[in-house]
């Protein structure tokens, strides 16, 4: 079993992710499949996730339950169930639209070129 550290920052409101993440309300997490130098590809069922919210410091661990690896964007959210990636999102391509926002606002971080190399669904409980 490993351990993965997930940080990430809030959307709307302060710990609005971190919040449905301890609730349940989601329950996958998506990353590029390689990013800071960790292939997230290589997650199995039983590792467990520690998320980290940047806005707080509050910390949560979750155990991973499945890991899909997909070659889009697209691709990913065809085959999964938004509501769980995103709460309140809404639809598919409404969650396709947010990515889209994400590379945009990320792209000193080169996020779209990071989502070249695929794009993994972890689930989570």
């Amino acid at each position: 079993m490993k351990t993965y550290n997930l940080d990430f920052s809030s959307v709307k409101t302060k710990d609005d992710i971190f919040n449905k993440i301890v609730s349940g309300e989601k329950s996958i997490e998506t990353r590029p499949r390689v990013e800071y130098g960790v292939d997230f590809s290589l997650i199995i069922p039983g590792d467990i996730i520690a998320f980290k919210s940047l806005d707080s410091g509050r910390k949560v661990e979750k155990e991973v339950t499945f890991l899909h690896v997909y070659t889009s964007l697209e691709e990913m959210v065809k085959n999964e169930d938004v509501e769980k990636i995103s709460p309140g999102i809404g639809s598919k391509e409404k969650l396709l639209a947010r990515y889209e926002e994400l590379k945009i606002i990320w792209k000193d971080r080169g996020y779209a070129e990071l989502l070249a190399s695929g794009v993994v669904a972890i689930g989570f409980k």
